[in-house]
């Protein structure tokens, strides 16, 4: 349940509160970036008539071509690309970094995650080499519920993957591993697709090899005279069966048992046949928060220990829970029913939901100088009422 609303302008969210809730430093300047963010339309990035290319990969048109060469004013460029990095795409994660990670990532950059920190091994200043690298992405898929994960060097030959298996390549610069590039591997076409930074989404030029030095550039009018972070370590390889999937139909109610624990988080696939008013509820909980996202992660509905109701587009969507006290067996049924009226989206791409200590703040942009503000705080159960079952 959404406690209060508040609209707020953009040059009023430093002193933001709600009822007097103060916001923390790292809450305002996230909520302040992403009015920033949602207020700069999504399409091409510029209109000069300058050429952009690049030698190793290709960026997308406006028409959805992959190309090596187009006009500035071609180039595709969503807004959001800005504020996550490799990693959060090669996991497809672009949702902000819970605070509960304790992660170091600048609130200007609110989805870049690091190898690590969802399982709590990441130290900041430590560099790792690339195996180590490897291992950290291993415990945070398995934090993340993924099953049948394993990290491994290319040594020429890609595995065979199952129906429900994932594959995501990491490098280290040499001698020193000062950064890191993730690539992702599309099953669909064979070609492995990367996000050098906050730059665009690239498809890879080449097979994977470790021959060919990989490359952070962008597109550029005059790439050659550009200096971008060169990778030349070995391959890593992480292969892992992608995390649960839940089909939703308006045919026949959901219910399902989950494991979740309390070091990191679950992440759960809804697949939702068709659109509709979609019901979630928890049961079994104490001290449990839950996160509903579209496919791109923007956020429909968040729930402590209420359901979430909210409307939904037919697609893809990612449930992502948190146990805040004990680990449990966490019972979430789901129902979709029609939608009255005919079919409207879930999200309109405005929305986002910030964890604090607490509670969950979300918010919604609606233009380009307000925002929509409510609070869900983190509750627990005492004593009595665990054991009354309430």
């Amino acid at each position: 349940m959404i406690l209060s609303l508040f609209l707020v302008t953009q040059a009023s969210i430093l002193s933001l509160s709600v009822r007097g809730c103060e916001f923390s430093e790292r809450t305002r300047k996230i909520i302040q970036d992403e009015v920033s963010l949602r207020a700069e339309a999504q399409g091409q990035s510029g209109t000069r008539s300058e050429t952009l290319t690049l030698q190793h990969s290709y960026f997308r048109k406006l028409n959805g071509e992959w190309t090596l060469s187009a006009d500035a004013d071609e180039r595709y460029w969503d807004q959001k690309w800005g504020s996550y990095n490799c990693y959060s795409y090669a996991m497809q994660r672009y949702d902000i970094v819970p605070e509960y990670f304790q992660s170091i990532v600048t609130p200007s950059r609110p989805r870049w995650y690091q190898p690590g920190v969802i399982s709590s091994v990441y130290v900041p200043n430590i560099l790792l080499d690339v195996s180590q690298l490897a291992e950290a992405v291993v415990s945070d898929f398995e934090v993340m519920g993924y099953t049948n994960v394993s990290a491994f060097q290319f040594t020429g030959v890609l595995p065979t993957l199952g129906t429900d298996e994932e594959l995501i390549a990491v490098r280290t610069p040499e001698p020193v591993p000062y950064d890191y590039h993730f690539m992702r591997y599309n099953k669909a076409d064979g070609c492995w697709y990367h996000k050098p930074g906050g730059g665009d989404v690239l498809k890879y030029g080449h097979a994977l090899s470790e021959q060919l030095v990989w490359s952070g550039e962008l597109p550029s009018s005059n790439p050659e005279s550009n200096t971008y972070p060169q990778y030349s370590s070995d391959i890593m390889l992480i292969k892992y069966t992608r995390p649960p999937v839940l089909s939703v139909s308006a045919d026949e109610d959901l219910y399902e048992s989950l494991y979740i624990d309390n070091i990191g988080d679950k992440v759960v696939v809804l697949d939702v046949e068709d659109p509709g008013h979609l019901e979630l509820g928890f049961y079994n909980v104490n001290g449990f928060s839950a996160v509903l996202y579209t496919d791109d992660w923007d956020a429909l509905g968040v729930a402590t220990y209420n359901p979430i109701e909210v409307d939904v587009s037919a697609g893809r969507h990612y449930l992502v829970m948190k146990n805040w006290r004990y680990c449990n067996d966490v019972y979430v049924s789901a129902s979709l029913s029609p939608l009255a009226g005919g079919t409207r989206s879930g999200s309109d791409g405005r929305s986002f939901a910030i964890s604090e200590t607490d509670r969950l703040v979300v918010g919604r942009i609606l233009d380009g100088s307000l925002v929509e503000i409510g609070i869900e705080p983190i509750r627990f159960l005492d004593d009595e009422q665990e054991a009354t079952g309430l």
